[in-house]
């Protein structure tokens, strides 16, 4: 079923508090098919989902339960034409070791903080940092600092900074995917489909007290490993965002997930039965 609203949704006959039901991009019944976040939205429209499961793409560590929730992907605004040619060309020597180009605010969420780290502290011929901040034409990011092309940046790097903004997430994550680079996260993101899909071969996440330090913490990862993360991220961007890129693949993906999850319930209900026989 699909629904308008929240209320809409738990005012159902058959709704008995969200038990048994899986409620796909969760986000979006909010009336916002953006990015918002979804962690302000519950609050402000004090919507309980009850024992339902969710599966936004713009839920933190905090409100994700673990285990229970099935975080979606947020599709990429970008999608690679040419990422058949180019995921043969994986291990291809890249300019950058570490980019990010984006907005900044001078907004006190932590996401937005990442940002600030990012412009102010990170430096070295083999990082890129473009950054401008809208909110003062005083500050010295005013404006980007150069024209590199943002599709150029991403097919030129080995890792990608992918800091949320308006919410957790980011349309980073995915493009830098796209492009055939390892997306940095923060230690408040929640991947798609975690815990089920394995994200930790793929992507590297650094703490919020090592955030500063994240140049020197990819410059430190083995050649090999570089590699071996690429291999790893290409496999997943194909199983989570679909080649090409469809919403499609994705919902095809959640729904195989459940029927594991399931499938896994029975068999442990099944052993606890003949233990106890």
């Amino acid at each position: 079923q699909t629904f308008d609203n929240p209320e809409q949704m738990t005012s159902q006959e058959n709704w008995n508090h969200g038990m048994n039901h899986y409620i796909y991009r969760s986000q979006q019944i909010f009336g916002n098919h953006h990015d918002r976040p979804f962690n302000s939205a519950i609050l402000q429209r004090g919507v309980n989902f009850g024992l339902a499961c969710t599966s936004s793409y713009s839920v933190d560590d905090a409100m994700n339960r673990h285990g229970y929730d099935l975080p979606t992907a947020l599709l990429p605004k970008w999608r690679n034409p040419n990422r058949a040619k180019d995921k043969d060309d994986l291990h291809r020597p890249r300019r950058f070791i570490l980019s990010f180009k984006g907005t900044v605010h001078d907004w006190e969420s932590l996401d937005w903080q990442y940002r600030w780290i990012a412009s102010e502290y990170w430096f070295g011929d083999d990082v890129h940092i473009d950054s401008r901040c809208r909110e003062t034409s005083l500050s010295k990011l005013s404006k980007y600092t150069d024209e590199t092309d943002y599709v150029e940046l991403l097919l030129n790097s080995t890792f990608v900074f992918s800091p949320g903004g308006a919410s957790v997430n980011s349309f980073r994550f995915g493009e830098a995917l796209q492009a055939g680079a390892i997306p940095v996260v923060t230690s408040n993101y929640v991947p798609p489909f975690h815990p089920d899909v394995d994200w930790s071969d793929c992507i590297v996440r650094v703490s919020d007290a090592r955030v500063v330090d994240t140049p020197r913490i990819v410059r430190s990862i083995p050649p090999q490993e570089v590699k071996s993360r690429q291999i790893v991220c290409s496999r997943l961007t194909e199983k989570v965002f679909g080649d090409p890129v469809d919403d499609r693949e994705s919902f095809s993906l959640a729904m195989k997930l459940w029927q594991v999850r399931i499938q896994d319930a029975l068999q442990k209900r099944s052993h606890l039965s003949s233990l106890l026989e």
